[in-house]
């Protein structure tokens, strides 16, 4: 059966526009985490913005008028490779972030896995996330568990705010089961602007498929975006 879309307000086709941007994001990314990581919880500003986002990859979904609904990173730190603690390469994914209106839709989760896919696409054998304790049931339902501790403390604290780290085993190369939750159906529909080959490709390995319907830059400023939908979700 074909989930629900998720209904933007404005956006024509109802669905949110989904981009991956390689190094530094665009400023509406920046305002989004701003809203929620230092308005909202109190993150001093020299903590939520630093280099690494210079060298990361951000997923975004884009509601009407370029308004950012969710976004999230992926970085690759250095000294990732550990054979020797078995650790491997790792990628960590942070910065997760969903605006207020738009939280409990299954958007914060999407942005998760589809960062998830392309870490294991480029060969990576795990993702930690530097969660906060709040959402750790969040993510142990996705699949994620506390790291083992001979790679560092596990629990501790960051901006006054209780932190856990987590992590999830990847199969380089492999389909990650996508959909774990099944709040994920809320994102039925995307549009993939200017067909991206890594947008694409994470589409692709999360289960959604082409419609060929398109918007061009009369519908939507900017480059055409292609539909893409999901036909079913997994249980």
């Amino acid at each position: 059966m074909t989930p629900p879309s998720l209904a933007v307000a404005g956006a024509p086709g109802g669905g949110p526009t989904f981009v991956l941007v390689a190094g530094v994001p665009p400023a509406a990314v920046f305002g989004l985490r701003h809203e929620v990581f230092i308005e909202e919880q109190g993150v001093p500003e020299e903590l939520e913005r630093d280099v690494l986002d210079a060298s990361a990859d951000h997923a975004v979904l884009l509601g009407a008028d370029g308004v950012v609904l969710a976004t999230a990173r992926l970085i690759t730190p250095a000294g990732a490779q550990e054979p020797a603690a078995g650790r491997g390469r790792f990628g960590v994914v942070g910065r997760v972030a969903v605006r207020r209106p738009y939280r409990g839709r299954g958007l914060g989760q999407f942005v998760t896995e589809a960062l998830e896919q392309l870490a294991a696409e480029r060969g990576l054998t795990a993702i930690e996330l530097h969660a906060q304790q709040r959402a750790e049931e969040f993510y142990r339902r996705a699949g994620y568990r506390p790291r083992p501790a001979r790679f560092g403390p596990v629990r501790d604290s960051e901006a006054g705010i209780d932190h856990i780290w987590l992590r999830r085993d990847l199969e380089p190369g492999s389909r990650l089961d996508p959909g774990r939750d099944p709040r994920h159906a809320g994102v039925g529909e995307l549009w993939i602007r200017g067909a991206s080959p890594d947008a694409l490709r994470v589409v692709a390995r999360l289960g959604y498929a082409r419609t060929g319907r398109e918007r061009g830059a009369r519908e939507r400023a900017g480059a055409p975006e292609l539909e893409y939908r999901r036909a079913s979700v997994a249980p």
